[in-house]
């Protein structure tokens, strides 16, 4: 019997470890690590799969069990490997094991406890406490080991106070947990009462194993650790049988569905083939009428019903209207019935409220109403009716009688079910087709009316289409459109379709007396008159003089603000305006809008260009012919000067000089007129411009005119530039050849960045820009080059001196305004020129 319990204390020893070789430890917690992992691999996957909260705190708990192990089994390694290691982290790592398992613990226990009392609280205040009272014991007792173990470096956690405090308090929070599981009953309760029981007796063993002073350590020790061991496992029992149980059923279950599978078949065969007949009938056409007559037909062929009718619901979801029937009783009584309040209305309204199928024994007492409306005469017994569903609402309702009683069984009403359905959607689809031809005929009509808006900028015109086209895309009568005045708060009558002068007078004084345009002005929505005769928002006026039954006022919006109103009006009958209509309308108002507002731009556009013409011209004749008159107005002065002195020659001279600036003028003037009439210059780059006036002076009898440019790429610069440079280039070249007597004559350009410099040189006789000429000549062409400079915000400098040539430089930036415009300066320039050749 001893060498048995020597037997068992040496298994003991080498697989749980406890007093004897610190080898014997690492398979204490690598075992305990390896089950630790197995569970929380399974665990984490079942989580994984569904939001399962026992596997989520197991997750949690399993995890800080492995920690646990893995650490200490590291810890013994350690050890092993180096001896001193205990030294330097004892101190701290058994304290940290007790916590860790007694947090693995607490976990855990939380855990079943929410899936076996099904109560999240006791679960959070357990889980609350006992992770509270976890975290106060590793800080106290971490402090007070680390004052221990200064002391006593030898001392062992194990063998203190500080690690039976934990073992303690581990057998408490697990009897707790026990004392609320013992409630419960069944196989799961029982193994996790085992597993938490073994788990209690490892902490119960150490602290006996404190109280005896370690007298039975090496039995103590190696039964609490194989306790603590065999615990992981038989949680582990849990989940393989909890597989077996759910294999089980979802066999059974999957034998039960195949068995109601093969009922199902056998009983859905007919009713299958009747669905299909149907959804084949309903699919042939997309035509409601059609669509419903034939539905009817099939329906009552395939169940054996005798009479049948379909009603759709209105759009107000209340209204029912009698769209198809088949019966014994001619169309005009079967209609006249039809509207009567009978059976038939009475059980439609309950199967669209229930959205189920209704049957009602109408036999006896009930034999008038619906039975005679069905079958005249000859009584119905049995009446159903199905509502018509799709998109999960009802859109009408099937009702089929039979003469005789009928008890309708599950199966035949989950057939009449499916049918309303199909029938419902086909419906719906049918609708959705009419309405989608009808928005396509609209919006095809919208297209066309907003082409037309576009290709004109006549305001009159546009405001007759608006009035002209609105009634034609709503079918209405009368329309008319006012435009708003703001400042009387009146409004003003523009076009009209359909109205004559008296309605139109009083129509627009009603308005700008009501409460309708106001609150258009204030809210800007649409506002629509059903029914005039009961809208408190109009006086018995409109009902009386205008005899207006239904009305809808639209904004026509101008940057924001109604700027008039567009009036719609039907005198006849009330009207139901559909909200589609109202949007259809309104985008056709929009559209509108637009183009007046176009046709607005367009005439102020058309302002602006003739006034920019006109000042075009003035800056022209400014520049050219009113200087040149100036000039010669000087020049006459002069000759009545010279005649009064009596140099008759002298007045010859200047009479042949004044000759020669009118026509110099007269030239000038044929010139400008025909640049009015030509059309614009084609776009070419601005080196072609500079090489044909080069050119042009080339071919007269003159000096030689040589063209140099380093610019590779082609410059395009806006033909108010092109034209300025060009007439300073043209001027230079003039007086280089007139008055300087060059023989050579060179243009260059050169461009850096956005800046441009243009460069007349000649290699004439020169002169003093300075000093005014005494020749006797004109000399105001500079005044003009520098204005013409100062047009496309450039500078024009001239550098010369007498026997050393000129040189005239125009410079600019391509990011300058460019405008027709002369500055102050450079008239002034040119009126002060003028004045000295007059002097001269």
């Amino acid at each position: 019997m001893s060498q048995i319990l020597d037997f068992l204390l040496l298994f003991l020893a080498q697989s749980a470890g406890g007093p004897g070789p610190k080898e014997n430890n690492l398979m204490r917690f690598g075992l305990p690590a390896l089950l630790w992992l197995a569970l929380l691999i399974v665990a984490w996957s079942r989580q994984r799969q569904q939001n399962l909260p026992r596997e989520k705190l197991l997750v949690w708990g399993f995890g800080l069990g492995l920690a646990r192990e893995l650490f200490m089994f590291s810890h013994v390694a350690m050890q092993l490997m180096d001896p001193s290691h205990h030294e330097s982290g004892g101190s701290f790592a058994e304290p940290l094991e007790h916590a860790l398992t007694l947090a693995a613990l607490v976990v855990v226990a939380g855990a079943f406890l929410r899936y076996l009392l099904d109560d999240v609280s006791t679960s959070r205040r357990y889980l609350w406490i006992g992770l509270t009272t976890t975290i106060i014991c590793s800080l106290s007792v971490s402090w007070w080991w680390g004052q221990h173990t200064m002391a006593n470096p030898e001392a062992k956690f194990n063998q203190s106070l500080g690690g039976v405090f934990f073992h303690l308090v581990s057998s408490v929070l697990i009897a707790i947990a026990i004392f609320f599981m013992a409630r419960k009953r069944g196989w799961l309760r029982n193994v996790v009462l085992l597993a938490l029981v073994l788990f209690m007796l490892s902490g119960v063993l150490k602290v006996a194993n404190f109280v005896t002073n370690r007298a039975y350590a090496e039995i103590f020790c190696r039964v609490s650790n194989s306790f603590h061991i065999w615990a992981i496992p038989v949680l582990g029992y849990v989940y393989l049988r909890e597989q077996a149980i759910e294999k089980r059923q979802a066999e059974e279950e999957l034998g039960s569905y195949r068995d109601h599978l093969e009922e199902m078949v056998q009983d859905r065969t007919t009713e299958l083939a009747a669905q299909n007949a149907v959804a084949d009938t309903i699919s042939q056409s997309l035509e409601l009428d059609t669509l419903l007559n034939a539905a009817l037909d099939r329906v009552l062929a395939i169940l054996g019903m005798d009479t049948g009718c379909i009603f759709l619901l209105e759009p107000d979801g209340e209204t029912m209207t009698l769209k198809m029937y088949q019966s014994g009783v001619p169309a005009d009584e079967f209609e006249e019935y039809s509207r009567q309040q009978c059976l038939c209305k009475e059980i439609s309204v309950q199967a669209v409220a229930g959205m189920k199928p209704v049957v009602l024994d109408v036999s006896g007492e009930h034999s008038i109403g619906c039975g005679v409306t069905f079958v005249g005469e000859e009584s119905i017994q049995t009446l159903i009716s199905t509502p018509l569903v799709s998109k999960g609402r009802s859109v009408g309702v099937l009702n089929l009688g039979t003469r005789h009683r009928h008890t309708f069984q599950s199966h035949e009403m989950e057939l009449l079910t499916a049918i309303g359905q199909q029938i419902g959607v086909a419906v719906e689809n049918a609708r959705l087709y009419q309405e989608t031809e009808r928005w396509a005929e609209e919006l095809a009509l919208l297209h066309e009316v907003s082409v037309f808006l576009t290709s004109t900028f006549d305001p009159l015109t546009i405001y007759d289409q608006i009035a002209e086209q609105s009634a034609k895309l709503l079918d209405c009568p009368t329309t008319s459109i006012f435009q708003w005045n703001e400042e009387q708060q009146k409004a003003v009558h523009v076009s009209g379709y359909g109205v004559d002068d008296l309605v139109i007078e009083n129509l627009g004084t009603l308005l700008s007396e009501s409460d309708i345009l106001s609150e258009i002005v204030a809210h800007r929505w649409s506002i629509a008159v059903e029914d005039a005769q009961i809208d408190p928002r109009l006086s018995p006026i409109w009902r009386e003089d205008l005899k207006i039954r239904s009305l809808l006022c639209l904004p026509v919006r101008s940057k924001g603000k109604p700027s008039g109103f567009l009036c719609m009006v039907d005198q006849y009958e009330p009207r139901q305006w559909r909200l589609g209509e109202i949007k259809l309308i309104e985008s056709f108002v929009n559209r509108a809008a637009i183009a007046l507002e176009n046709a607005k731009l367009h005439k102020q556009l058309e302002w602006a260009a003739a006034l920019e013409e006109r000042q075009l011209i003035a800056a022209e004749m400014h520049d050219g012919l009113a200087q040149t008159l100036s000039y010669m107005g000087h020049r006459v002065d002069h000759v009545a000067e010279l005649v009064e002195a009596g140099q008759t020659q002298a007045v010859l001279d200047e009479c042949h000089r004044v000759r020669n600036t009118i026509d110099r003028a007269a030239q000038e003037v044929r010139q400008s007129i025909a640049s009015l009439q030509q059309s614009p210059p084609p776009r070419k780059p601005f080196q072609e411009w500079l090489a044909e006036i080069v050119d042009e002076f080339t071919a007269r009898d003159g000096p030689a005119v040589i063209l140099s440019t380093r610019l590779r790429e082609p410059l395009f610069l806006p033909p108010s530039q092109v034209e300025q440079v060009l007439r300073v280039v043209q001027e230079a070249l003039l007086n280089a050849s007139r008055y300087a007597q060059a023989e050579q004559v060179v243009v260059s350009m050169e461009k850096w960045g956005n800046q441009i410099k243009v460069v007349v040189e000649d290699n004439g006789q020169g002169f003093d820009p300075d000093l005014t000429p005494q020749d006797g000549r004109d000399h105001f062409g500079l005044s003009i080059m520098r204005a013409r400079a100062a047009r496309i915000g450039g500078q024009l400098e001239v550098d010369s001196a007498p026997g050393l040539g000129a040189r005239v430089t125009l410079s600019w930036s391509t990011s300058s305004s460019g405008g027709e415009r002369v500055d102050a300066r450079s008239t002034y320039a040119l009126q002060h020129s003028l004045l000295q050749s007059n002097a001269a």
